[in-house]
């Protein structure tokens, strides 16, 4: 995947969770109204008891949108676990999130570290 197509999948969905936001004036609307866009993610041996933990409304879906948004908004993205996700689909996409994005920080943080080497490098041959 190019760097132009990531840029433009973030881009759309900060500008499309951003237009979601301000066109829903009354979230609470969106209660009991059935949304399964995330249904084809598969969790671990649900039972009965995980079953509360797997069904969401679009009113779930909407502030779960939000919360990745705002993630993204942080200056430390998906640092911060105090959020309460209570859907294990919500969960496991979260998490998947927070781990890839600080896979990410830190292959950057080390080719940051090779580039001022690489960089001393040059400066003390010249």
């Amino acid at each position: 995947m190019n760097s132009h197509k990531r840029q433009s999948s973030t881009e759309n969905f900060m500008i499309l969770t951003k237009l979601m936001q301000d066109e829903i004036m009354v979230p609470c609307k969106l209660k009991e109204k059935t949304f399964s866009s995330l249904a084809s993610l598969s969790t671990t041996n649900p039972n009965h008891d995980q079953n509360d933990k797997l069904n969401s409304d679009v009113l779930d879906h909407y502030k779960f949108l939000l919360l990745i948004r705002n993630q993204f908004l942080q200056v430390n993205p998906f640092k911060n676990d105090d959020e309460c996700l209570k859907n294990i689909k919500f969960k496991t996409i979260f998490d998947n999130l927070k781990h890839h994005y600080t896979e990410l920080m830190t292959t950057l943080d080390s080719l940051s570290n090779d580039a001022k080497a690489i960089t001393d490098i040059y400066k003390e041959n010249v």
